[in-house]
């Protein structure tokens, strides 16, 4: 009998282990340091040409990448905002503002020519023609030691401002590849680290080393997800994690984590208002997977790695091996224990049946708890053109005259609304209105007209209008 004993907690001593072994593997925490080991330092420097001046300058920009790929192998692959990489080469127009502000340089229209004295609009200037071409893109491990690599970039969305670029050197182990979360596993409020390397935090040391011990992190939650419009006028539509989390210039193209470890967006833009408050947002890591499979490059979408299942797969041949150890020794001590004769045969004194209380009837069946209906989020039309209508809100609703982009669609003469005026976004419970740059705005409550691009949370019962407060409506849920 005591061998049994030893047996069992052999085998409790062995479950223990195993438990230790599988929690250790999936609840080891991350820490922010083992983070920072994924970002590097970029520099990109353009040189603009005049074909028809003797005229050349360059221009630089400072941001942040960091490393794709499987964790755990070199890296050969960079992912930052397409904003820090550089113009496209080619030709651009130089459009300056009236008082000699330089503003953009816009890509050449096909059969457009150098204007001899120059094309104005909109108290803009187009003053010359130049050649762009990117001189250098680099990522930096160590700025303060000159240890760098040239970036090529081979895959980007103007329209998300993401971009991918290749190491112009054989992959490497100085950064490291972290798994990508995707949107759907991202929570409001779930807490966030942004990390790059903004421009100010150079104030006081100057360039500093500029190795991944030098970024910064800043710490916040996913205050919201909102579906938007793209960058560079682009009409494309994306996802971006809105956050509390201080973000400035410098740290565009830098991941935002979760407290896992896993990259759930990239640094992009910030929104200010009329007093200088500052919304910042994060593009979901969704949009940078769909350029990664589309040119196949290797990543890890977080909880699918393989070293986990490994672990796994030994924990549970460990808890066989000692279950057929405690069976064997059991089967050991069945033989060699000394054949005792059966005892007689007890035989029971009948005894009276139990009484039993008396019912009036069977107790009912508790009736299931009826499941809650799922709640109904509605668009009404109370005056104008739709009035006394009413459209159900699953996803969204974009109200305009486009019949191709909008789902509440106003005749194509309507007069106040734009072709795509604005738009209504369900997530989860709550519903956001946003102004999409239309002519004549949107408003809510008393007159209350929307900055564009800058969702506003819609309670249930308030009114909004569209141009005109003919075109008034309601939202109920």
């Amino acid at each position: 009998m005591k061998k049994i004993y030893k047996a069992f907690a052999v085998v409790i001593a062995i479950l223990i282990m195993a438990s230790s072994l599988v929690c250790t593997a999936f609840a080891a925490p991350v820490k922010v340091e083992d983070m920072k080991k994924s970002v590097v330092y970029l520099e990109t420097i353009v040189e603009y040409t005049s074909p028809n001046f003797d005229i050349s300058f360059q221009q630089g920009w400072t941001g942040t990448g960091f490393a794709i790929g499987n964790p755990g192998e070199p890296v050969q692959y960079v992912a930052t905002c397409y904003h820090c990489i550089g113009e496209e080469d080619g030709v651009y127009g130089l459009l300056v503002s009236s008082d000699g502000e330089i503003l953009d340089f816009v890509p050449q229209e096909e059969g457009t020519s150098y204007p001899e004295k120059g094309r104005s609009g909109n108290n803009t200037v187009l003053i010359d023609f130049f050649n762009v071409e990117t001189v250098s893109l680099r990522a930096y491990f160590s700025r303060s030691s000159g240890d760098y690599v040239e970036l090529t970039p081979i895959a980007y969305d103007v329209g998300c401002d993401v971009a991918v670029c290749k190491l112009a050197s054989d992959p490497t182990d100085k950064i490291v590849a972290r798994p990508l979360e995707k949107r759907e596993n991202v929570e409001i409020a779930e807490t966030v680290y942004a990390i790059g390397y903004p421009s100010t935090s150079r104030f006081f040391d100057g360039e500093g080393t500029m190795d991944y011990k030098d970024s910064t992190v800043t710490k916040g939650i996913v205050s919201n997800t909102i579906l938007t419009y793209g960058t560079h006028g682009s009409k494309t539509q994306y996802y971006v994690h809105q956050i509390d989390a201080d973000v400035t210039h410098g740290n565009s193209g830098g991941p935002l984590f979760d407290e896992d470890g896993n990259i759930i967006g990239i640094n992009a833009f910030i929104n200010w208002d009329e007093v200088s408050n500052k919304t910042h947002y994060s593009v979901t890591s969704d949009e940078l997977i769909k350029l990664l499979d589309a040119n196949s490059i290797p990543y890890k979408i977080a909880g699918s790695s393989d070293a986990g299942l490994y672990i796994g797969i030994a924990a549970a041949a460990v808890i066989v091996v000692a279950i057929i150890v405690v069976i064997v020794l059991v089967s050991n001590k069945k033989k060699n224990a000394p054949t005792v004769p059966a005892p007689a045969p007890v035989v029971p004194v009948q005894a009276a049946a139990p009484a039993m209380a008396a019912t009036s009837a069977a107790p009912a069946t508790p009736a299931a708890p009826a499941t809650p209906a799922a709640g109904k989020y509605y668009l009404i039309g109370v005056s104008g053109k739709f009035e006394g209508k009413k459209y159900s809100i699953d996803d969204r609703a974009v109200i305009g005259r486009n019949s191709e982009k909008c789902n509440v669609v106003f005749p194509a003469d309507q007069p106040g609304v734009s072709s795509v005026h604005c738009e209504i976004t369900r997530n989860n419970s709550v519903l956001t209105i946003k102004d999409c740059g239309s002519t004549y705005g949107t408003f809510i409550g008393n007159d209350t007209k929307l900055e564009p691009n800058l969702p506003v949370v819609l309670k249930s019962g308030e009114r909004f209008y569209v141009g005109d407060k003919q075109n008034l409506f309601e939202v109920r849920y």
